[in-house]
């Protein structure tokens, strides 16, 4: 009888919630009421499970899942603390409502019973799924389907993870976000909680791009994705938007167009275990500790380019636009979604890889801006603000190819010194950066005879892809400067081998070699045939120009001209007068040098010699006519060149008077004598008196020196005529001009063809005044006499006419009488001036 009481208070202390849920309208009736049976039988103290079939979900009283959460691993469940800056991908959490249905079928069920607050596992209805609901207003996600609503899916977890479920990129960087969680009494998301009952919830996605690959398991977590191939890796994330308040710091593009990554690595722990760093590479000890507080231990940053806050040095890098196929199994017609990404293989760094085998890595990114108005996004900063999550992966064993050599090239002639490609000196060693090669092994070994002799005892390492060789100086740190030299006219050979990691030390460098390449070093003389003026030539004119081979390699020459040496950079020298003069005979011979200073030369060649010809003379003039005219101020004579010459003497003589010369003044003689440098000279009419009619000689004599005293060969005579230019003036022909004219009037006492001057002034007015007084005058007389008697015996003469007439007359006599009176006193003013000729006949 007991048992019975205890098992009906037990199921009355079951069925009063239900009762109660019932009775406000979130219960339903079964059979004429709420019937809670009990299928267990247990002791009376211990009952904690009973089986309640009656008790249903109703969506009215369904409660807003009291907690959220943003989790940045979806294996470890860590959550992010910022929720203004969620980094990419993230996982939305939920807690659990009360009543929901456990993974094994059953339900938790909560009351208070006899013994306080109870908790027990049941069969009762309670929610059975969610009804997730992110808003897609403003471009939030990259759902094709929600956009400009609301995007929703039905879930039966208490999180969603939409790289699982949908695909990487779902949500956009930059953006805030409304999203909610409403519980559904239904598995198929039936029945919820009525919206207005619904709680909306805001995080704000991280600046920084989401990482694409490698498909890392725990994100942001210590796993990492393993056996990475370094040979074809490449990175890819999601294109960072940009709000429009920033885009003017990004051309005003919507999605960013640089980045920065940052790589960390456990190359140091990996190298260092043990291992002593060379002097020559001390002063990176620093990047090669173990204790670095920012970073997770024993974490090294790759490059080994820490910063003074332990963070690693980004680099900055423009990736390349790319389409990334969304997941197959959530949208049927499999659309692509814009995304980036960087490739060490097709954007190689000019010495080093991004990656290389055996290494763990972390790496992360941010977005950010050319601009320098950028503030901590602009891209030459190194801020450690809105970076992206720390992805890691591991690459696999493989080997690291040797490096591709480049130079000196390999040359099969090399032991051949007058047929080898020479290399400069003092010397360098370049390859090509192989994928997955952080450092290098070199070794170089001179050839003499039959063996050849290391220069680095077998190996030497180095961090960049070349080598450059320096007399004296010590190895700089990062290897590429080496204590060693490399002897003129040498026969040299030399291999390299890849290294990963970036501190060449321990046994790292265990790569295959590369091939051998042979060079041979510059310093030979130039080869004899390649000498110009010939050995021995013969008359060779001045300037001489002499020529030898551009030995490859030679960065200067020093010639030997006669016991004086001459350092010049080209493989030519010109030698002139005074250096060397006519008929003389001289000897020279040129070594190469490897250095721009001649200091590091090899042997001499042979020594040559050559003849210097005669100083000539100009054989022809550059204006070959024989007549010239003077209707010019200056005439140019000019000539041809003559080898070697710096001057020219020039004698013009006037040689013959022609039968048309008036001036009485002009005679045969001298007219010109000049030296000049150039192949011409002016001569003035006038200055130099070349005005008078006839035959004229010239000759240009060529000359070394300023004096001409250092003269060439006996110059020829050439000739011109000087003739009268224009039309011939007629005895008796009437001509107002009395100077400047390229005729003499044989009307006038004077010659016309003088210069035009103050003293022609004067003859012009007499030739005006002749006008007038002596031709108009006496040809208007007789017009005159006409027109009166026209007047007075015809028709139209009248006596008032007749008496104008007769006035008229007068007053020409009156100007008649006023000529003849000036014509004395032009007559008495020019006898004043000296003038005793019939100046009327003028």
């Amino acid at each position: 009888m007991k048992t019975n009481f205890f098992k009906l208070a037990l199921a009355l202390a079951l069925i009063a919630p239900a009762a109660a849920i019932a009775e406000s309208g979130c219960g339903a009736t079964i059979a004429g009421g709420i019937q809670c049976q009990p299928e267990q039988k247990q002791s009376m103290t211990n009952v904690v499970e009973v089986d309640v079939t009656t008790c249903i979900c109703a969506n009215a009283c369904l409660k807003t899942p009291p907690g959220h959460y943003y989790l940045d691993d979806p294996v470890n469940k860590t959550k992010q603390a910022n929720e203004n800056e969620v980094t990419l991908p993230v996982v939305l959490a939920w807690d659990h409502i009360a009543l929901w249905q456990l993974e094994n079928g059953q339900y938790h069920w909560e009351w208070d019973g006899r013994q306080g607050n109870q908790a027990a596992t049941s069969k009762a209805y309670g929610a059975r799924s969610y009804l997730l609901e992110i808003e897609n207003k403003n471009g939030e996600l990259n759902d094709d389907e929600s956009k400009g609503g609301i995007f929703r899916r039905i879930l039966t977890t208490n999180e969603f993870n939409a790289r699982d479920l949908y695909y990487p990129c779902f949500y956009n960087s930059d953006k805030t976000i409304r999203w909610r969680v409403r519980p559904c009494c239904k598995e198929n998301g039936s029945y919820c909680q009525p919206e207005e009952n619904a709680t909306w919830w805001t995080f704000r996605t991280s600046p920084a791009p989401e990482p694409i690959n490698f498909d890392d398991p725990d994100w942001n977590g210590p796993a990492g994705a393993k056996n990475i191939s370094y040979k074809n890796l490449r990175l890819d994330w999601c294109h960072a938007q940009v709000s429009k308040e920033k885009q003017p710091y990004n051309e005003n593009e919507p999605y960013s167009l640089s980045y920065q990554m940052r790589v960390y690595t456990n190359e140091n722990q990996l190298v260092l275990t043990g291992a002593q760093i060379p002097a020559k590479f001390s002063d990176l000890a620093n990047w090669l500790k173990k204790d670095t507080p920012a970073l997770k231990n024993p974490l090294a940053c790759h490059y080994l380019e820490k910063q003074t806050n332990n963070t690693c040095k980004a680099d900055v890098v423009n990736p390349i636009k790319a389409k990334t196929p969304r997941n197959v199994k959530c949208l049927a017609n499999n659309p692509a979604i814009d995304c980036y990404w960087w490739s060490h293989l097709q954007l190689p760094n000019t010495d080093r890889a991004l990656f290389t085998k055996n290494n763990t890595y972390y790496w992360q990114l941010r977005r950010c801006f050319n601009n320098t108005n950028a503030g901590d996004e602009n891209c030459n900063t190194q801020s450690d603000k809105y970076w992206g999550q720390l992805w890691t992966f591991t690459d696999k064993n493989e080997t690291v190819p040797a490096p591709a050599l480049l130079s000196p090239g390999n040359d099969n002639n090399y032991a051949d010194n007058q047929n080898a490609k020479l290399t400069e000196l003092p010397g360098r060693l370049q390859w090509q950066a192989p994928n997955g090669a952080n450092s290098y092994g070199y070794d170089i070994q001179k050839i003499s005879g039959a063996g050849a002799t290391s220069l680095v005892n077998g190996e030497r390492r180095v961090t960049t892809s070349q080598v450059l060789f320096t007399k004296g100086n010590a190895n700089n740190s990062k290897g590429e400067e080496q204590n060693i030299e490399l002897e003129l006219d040498t026969a040299y050979k030399w291999r390299a081998k890849s290294c990963w990691p970036a501190i060449p030390v321990g046994e790292v460098c265990n790569e295959p070699w590369s091939d051998w390449w042979y060079f041979r070093t510059t310093g030979r003389a130039p080869k004899t045939a390649s000498m110009q003026p010939t050995n021995n030539a013969k008359d060779v004119a001045m300037p001489v120009e002499l020529q030898w081979e551009a030995v490859a390699g030679a960065k200067a020459y020093i010639l030997d001209f006669g016991g004086q040496k001459i350092t010049t950079a080209t493989n030519q020298y010109t030698l002139d007068y005074p250096t060397i003069n006519q008929k003389q005979s001289y000897k020279w011979k040129v070594q190469t040098c490897a250095d721009a200073s001649a200091a590091l030369c090899g042997p001499a060649g042979p020594e040559f010699s050559f003849a210097t010809a005669a100083l000539g003379a100009s054989k022809t003039p550059a204006n070959a006519s024989s007549t010239l005219d003077n209707s010019q101020i200056a005439y140019n004579l000019s000539w041809q060149p003559v080898a070697g010459a710096h001057y020219y003497k020039v004698a013009l003589e006037y040689k013959e008077v022609s039968e048309k010369e008036t001036n009485k003044d002009c005679a045969p003689g001298p007219k010109v004598e000049k030296i000049v440098k150039d192949t011409s000279i002016m001569v003035d009419n006038d200055i130099d008196q070349m005005f008078c009619l006839g035959k004229y000689q010239w000759s240009v004599l060529a000359c070394l020196d300023a004096q001409c005293k250092d003269a060439g060969a006996t110059p020829e005579i050439w000739s011109f005529d000087f003739v009268a230019g224009g039309q011939e003036i007629k005895k008796g022909q009437a001509v107002m001009a009395v100077c400047g004219m390229t005729n003499d009037n044989p009307n006038t006492e004077w010659d016309d063809r003088e210069k035009c001057g103050a003293k022609h002034l004067l003859l012009n007015a007499m030739q005006i005044i002749n006008l007038f007084l002596f031709q108009m005058s006496f040809w208007l007389l007789p017009i005159l006499g006409l027109a009166t008697a026209g007047i007075f015996f015809t028709n139209f003469s009248t006596p008032d006419l007749k008496q104008k007439v007769i006035s008229w007359w007068k007053l020409i006599g009156i100007g008649y009488g006023l000529l003849f009176f000036a014509w004395l006193i032009v007559g008495v003013f020019l006898s004043l001036f000296g003038y005793s000729g019939t100046w009327w006949q003028i």
